[in-house]
């Protein structure tokens, strides 16, 4: 592989880092509803403008690198964009397996699921089930609320209402992945507006450790 403008090299590695840096994935992972290259272009209030100035940046990295190529220009810019995506969260897996604290050395695989199904006028019954995994050594512990996912036009509690009974203890031992499953009866009667039963998938949770916040 020969260089035929090492500036146009460097240009490229300057915006591929930049957008790295401003969307790098950790501590909180956000709900989006497009993105480009792991870069987050719309979300439910509608475009975002930081998210599509950096997918524009990154192709100007990728067009950059190619000018900047003599040879291999095709194969360098699909191995640039491969290292792109899966650098984040091979940097994110090795910080947690080493110095990471608190809630920052937990991951979530982001499969929870909560039930809810209508016992009374007043009561519902609800459960949910997510899967943690500590990667510290230490056994610790962690208070665990529930966030609401995204519906168009649509603003009624949903998974949220589980933290009537909340936020949830929970001990998480160390190196260790744990499914968490909660079962709840909910006293809705302070609460005006809400679901009346359903089940969602991929729910979204917030964690913390008396320090630190994660929204995950």
């Amino acid at each position: 592989m020969m260089i035929r403008n090492k500036w146009a090299v460097v240009g490229a590695g300057v915006l591929f880092a930049t957008c790295m840096l401003l969307f790098f994935p950790f501590p909180d992972q956000y709900e989006t509803r497009a993105e480009f290259m792991s870069i987050p272009v719309m979300d439910q209030d509608g475009y975002v403008p930081l998210g599509v100035t950096g997918s524009i940046l990154l192709l100007a990295a990728f067009g950059l690198l190619g000018i900047g190529l003599e040879r291999y220009r095709v194969r360098a810019i699909l191995i640039a964009a491969f290292a792109y995506l899966l650098l984040p969260n091979g940097l994110i897996w090795m910080y947690q397996e080493t110095v990471a604290r608190g809630v920052y050395a937990v991951s979530y695989d982001g499969e929870g699921s909560c039930e809810f199904e209508t016992a009374s006028e007043d009561e519902m019954d609800a459960k949910c089930s997510v899967t943690l995994h500590n990667h510290s050594n230490e056994r610790m512990t962690v208070e665990v609320e529930f966030l609401d996912s995204y519906f168009p036009d649509e603003d009624t509690p949903k998974e949220s209402l589980m933290n009537e009974n909340g936020p949830y203890v929970i001990t998480l031992e160390p190196k260790q992945e744990q499914p968490i499953e909660l079962v709840e009866v909910l006293d809705l009667a302070g609460v005006r507006k809400h679901i009346d039963g359903g089940s969602f998938n991929q729910v979204h949770i917030r964690l913390s450790d008396g320090e630190r916040i994660r929204d995950l």
